[in-house]
């Protein structure tokens, strides 16, 4: 006699696409879940576009303070500050993490400001 329970029907094994659609949207979903928003890391771009603009506007401001010390000074206080407001207000949860991109971009921008403007405006003076 054979056996009965080798020849039960193997259950139906969903396409490799299907399985790994659903367990995207699976992700997605708990993902959004985690997000006050709702969104996708809002804060991320928001944070991302303020430490650029106002690195331009400071590498403006110390080029017209024109003294290097307090030129570093007022970059280092803004960038602490910026962050602080900006942790709170956009309610980031690992504030550590999230501020060490946008510190490295602040101070590029800072530094490219002042750096054409104190070539392209003090070179040219002399």
């Amino acid at each position: 006699m054979e056996n009965v329970e080798e020849h039960k029907a193997a259950p139906e094994e969903k396409p490799k696409e299907a399985r790994s659609q659903e367990s995207r949207k699976e992700h997605e979903t708990q993902h959004k879940a985690e997000l006050p928003s709702g969104g996708r890391h809002i804060s991320e771009r928001v944070g991302t576009v303020l430490f650029a603009v106002i690195g331009a506007i400071i590498g403006y401001a110390s080029y017209a303070i024109n003294v290097p010390l307090y030129s570093l000074a007022l970059a280092i206080v803004v960038a602490v500050v910026l962050w602080a407001v900006l942790a709170k207000a956009l309610k980031v949860a690992e504030a550590r993490k999230w501020w060490s991109g946008k510190i490295i971009l602040y101070i590029f921008m800072w530094l490219v400001v002042w750096t054409i403007l104190f070539n392209a405006l003090t070179v040219r003076a002399l």
